[in-house]
């Protein structure tokens, strides 16, 4: 009987450690079914996470391309009005502006011819003056018509440009304008000017057309004054009758030109940057385009331009334009006289 339960308990233990045994191997294929199954979910999540980052991806690209092509429509919207906008000036100054002084030489031509004919030589000297004048005036708006329209041709040589010195070298080149006009009109620059990215040549043409008519205008003025200066506001909002205050925006560096002279109605304000259209017909000297090349340099160069006035009391001709980061226009309170270095 002894030997029987010793027998019994010997295959309990066997049996006892085959089962732990199982056991044990159990739990490690229940261990590794689990890890299993974690590095399958964690890799399906991955693959979720990847494909959704794929879909925004091509969703982020496709909308970014679409802003892009709605721009580059937009933009060539606009460059096909200001086309169209072009060639009706085109077509207007072609069939009134430049009609006018060819019928004024026709006519000149006619009444010298018969003074000529008459044997009248002293009496035909007039018109021949005048002929030769009206001519000089269509070869000048012809000229000047062909740089309105070149404006808007070629891409911009944009670099860093010092505007304050900028403005002193082209009033230093207009100390001849101001001798011809007997102009005593002096220069005062309000703020230190930023540095503006842009083309300089255009800038001088642009800063040589704002200043000559700051110069043209108040020769009725005694010592008038011209100021140039930057301030940081809002821009305004620009409407056909001029500007209107504009309370939200961004702040902007808003560039101007001030003079103190014979001024001009805000009601003729719709056609202060047309082509040949002149406000003051009796300075015969302009053609009436330079506002007009002064407009398309500015908007050329991302910026906007306007201007306020008053009959009697002067002008300030305001525009924008993109300024180097971190050379920002500071002390707008400050006055200080323009030193005239040579131009260089």
């Amino acid at each position: 009987m002894d030997s029987f339960l010793a027998i019994q308990q010997h295959i309990l233990a066997v049996e006892q450690n085959l089962l732990n045994e199982r056991l044990v191997r159990a739990n490690d294929e229940l261990r590794g079914a689990k890890l299993w199954t974690i590095v399958m979910g964690g890799a399906t999540l991955l693959t979720i996470l990847l494909t959704w980052l794929a879909n925004e991806r091509q969703t982020f690209l496709r909308i970014r391309l679409e802003r892009s092509l709605e721009e580059r429509v937009e933009d060539r919207t606009r460059e096909l009005a200001s086309a169209n906008n072009d060639l009706e000036s085109f077509s207007y100054s072609v069939a009134h502006d430049l009609k006018s002084p060819l019928r004024a030489i026709e006519g000149f031509a006619s009444l010298a011819t018969l003074r000529l004919k008459k044997g009248l030589v002293e009496a035909a000297q007039p018109y021949l003056v005048k002929i030769c004048d009206h001519a000089a005036r269509t070869n000048k708006m012809v000229t000047d018509l062909l740089a309105f329209s070149q404006l808007g041709r070629g891409a911009l040589s944009m670099v860093p440009i010092d505007f304050g010195r900028l403005i002193s070298v082209v009033w230093s080149e207009l100390d001849f304008e101001r001798d011809q006009r007997g102009s005593t009109a002096t220069l005062t620059i309000e703020s230190q000017l930023p540095t503006v990215h842009g083309e300089e040549a255009l800038l001088h043409q642009l800063l040589q057309n704002l200043l000559t008519n700051a110069i043209k205008y108040s020769t009725m003025k005694e010592h008038p004054l011209i100021t140039v200066g930057c301030r940081i506001a809002i821009m305004p909002e620009l409407t056909e009758y001029g500007p209107r205050p504009s309370h939200s925006g961004p702040r902007e560096h808003i560039f101007y030109v001030r003079d103190q002279g014979i001024g001009f109605a805000m009601s003729d304000y719709g056609r202060l940057f047309a082509v040949f259209q002149r406000l003051h017909t009796d300075h015969s000297d302009g053609t009436g385009i330079g506002l007009a090349i002064c407009k398309r340099i500015v908007e050329r160069h991302g910026g906007r331009i306007w201007a306020s006035s008053s009959v009697g009391e002067g002008t300030e001709v305001c525009f924008t334009l993109r300024v180097v980061p971190g050379r920002r226009a500071v002390g707008i309170s400050q006055r200080r006289n323009v030193p005239v270095p040579g131009p260089s």
